[in-house]
């Protein structure tokens, strides 16, 4: 049974920024996206997901994800016990990893792609900036 727990402050329609997908240091992932606040291009956020303790990832773009990848239009949410999570939660015991707190969790943006991570956590920062136009 999935879980929102997070939603995207605007619609991925309107980020004036596409998402940024970065493989941190250690097992950690980030999405970095932004946007404006009330139409004002003087005033843009940058927002990251931040994945902690990842131990898989994937994306699927736009004409290849399926219908149940919708669900999680602007929204990040915890898949349940899926398939995949089964099968790195079996590896993990196999080969004597860590499989304690592990998660899906799947975001999809418009036109994709639809990100999963299979991890322990995730966190949001948000940064204030200067706009993109001084007009």
């Amino acid at each position: 049974m999935s879980k929102v727990l997070y939603t995207l402050p605007v619609a991925s329609t309107s980020l004036v920024q596409e998402p940024k997908f970065e493989k941190l240091l250690g097992r950690s992932c980030s999405l970095t996206y932004s946007y404006e606040i009330n139409d004002n291009p003087k005033l843009i956020i940058v927002e990251k997901l931040i994945f902690e303790g990842v131990e898989a990832f994937q994306s699927t773009y736009y004409r290849a994800v399926w219908i149940d990848m919708i669900a999680a239009y602007d929204k990040l949410i915890e898949m349940g016990k899926t398939q995949w999570l089964n099968k790195i939660l079996r590896n993990l015991n196999e080969s004597g990893g860590a499989p304690s707190g592990l998660k899906h969790l799947r975001i999809y943006f418009d036109d994709g792609p639809c990100y999963e991570f299979v991890c322990r956590e995730f966190t949001v920062e948000r940064n204030q900036e200067a706009g993109l136009n001084n007009a």
